[in-house]
């Protein structure tokens, strides 16, 4: 092994931006449906998301409320998307 591949394995595996006090998410959670079960959540959804339907339906009132992002965009960023580009460029 070289001493580039040496150290460039020893800098991945410490991760220094996670905060020790900071917990992890927890990984989210998959559920394979047949398609008949899927047709039938989506019918009974009636329009709402599966995942709100699901939560609803598993938690009715004691469900936590989800966390959503902001509506603006933070001062002094540049927009994330080419909308504003000109085919001549940005």
């Amino acid at each position: 092994m070289t001493n580039l591949s040496y150290d460039f394995s020893g800098l991945a595996a410490t991760d220094k931006s996670e905060k020790p006090d900071q917990q992890k998410k927890p990984t989210p959670f998959s559920l394979r449906l047949s398609f008949e079960e899927r047709a039938r959540l989506e019918r009974d959804a009636a329009g709402m998301s599966l995942g709100a339907y699901i939560r609803e339906r598993l938690f009715g009132e004691d469900a936590a409320p989800r966390k959503t992002r902001g509506k603006f965009p933070v001062k002094g960023s540049a927009p994330r998307s080419g909308v504003n580009c000109s085919p001549a460029g940005c």
